[in-house]
């Protein structure tokens, strides 16, 4: 049985062992990686540098490259939130915080906690063991183990988002400053009735930032998970290019 296959079967099997976590957190990475690279935005690199740095006139194709870009706008943040967000729980996961909610009946005080730092797998199994969940049609009885009180909902990026939170995972101010603004853009979505776009000589430049915080840390990170699960050469993501 695959991992996939696993973790379908019972999804607590990433904080049964170290391998589990970080082969788990490997994917979350290299699927937010594949969301980035997806991007309106990255995909079209060289017309949003030039939109950036040359204000759109109605009066010239610039023009219809910025429309382009507004309305691919919200999917386009969408998808980088997931890129970041991934690797934020990556991380986590990794070094085995918990990255799913805490009920709040089994766990009254972790789950207090949990909003404002991370918990480890320890701090939880101190309260509640390991026990077998008969539930689970399999025979393999390892994969039948489960805590009692983690729920199948992942932490949100507003905590991720957490001074405490920040501290662990290590994450560079800027970046989650961009992260918020675009976070503060998706929380519209129930209320979304228009999209725009604002250009900026910054603009451009943020998104390099981002680009090489991918490179520096996400790529850094993912590579070094791979290596670490002696996973083929394939399996690891490269660094993306962009023009200066």
């Amino acid at each position: 049985m695959n991992s996939h296959e696993a973790y379908k079967i019972n999804p607590q099997i990433i904080y049964h062992n170290q391998e589990n976590a970080v082969g788990c957190s490997l994917n979350l990475l290299s699927f937010g990686y594949r969301q980035f690279i997806d991007t309106h935005r990255y995909q079209h690199i060289e017309s949003f540098k030039f939109i950036s740095e040359n204000n759109p006139n109605k009066n010239d194709k610039s023009f219809n490259l910025a429309l382009e870009f507004g309305i691919h706008n919200l999917m386009d943040n969408l998808k980088m939130i997931i890129c970041f967000e991934n690797f934020m729980k990556g991380v986590l996961l990794s070094n085995l915080y918990v990255v799913h909610n805490l009920n709040k009946e089994k766990f009254p005080e972790l789950y207090k906690e949990q909003r404002k730092r991370p918990i480890t797998i320890y701090e939880v199994l101190e309260k509640n063991p390991w026990e077998n969940d008969n539930r689970i049609i399999t025979d393999e009885l390892n994969l039948k183990k489960v805590i009692k009180g983690i729920t199948s909902n992942t932490l949100n990026l507003s905590t991720l988002l957490k001074p405490k939170y920040l501290e662990v995972i290590n994450i560079n101010p800027i970046i989650t400053e961009i992260i918020r603004k675009m976070n503060n853009d998706r929380n519209r979505l129930h209320f979304y009735s228009s999209e725009s776009i604002t250009f900026s000589s910054n603009s451009y430049y943020d998104f390099r930032v981002l680009i090489d915080f991918l490179n520096n840390s996400i790529v850094k990170v993912q590579n070094e998970m791979a290596e670490y699960l002696n996973m083929p050469n394939e399996q690891k993501i490269k660094h993306l290019t962009y023009p200066l």
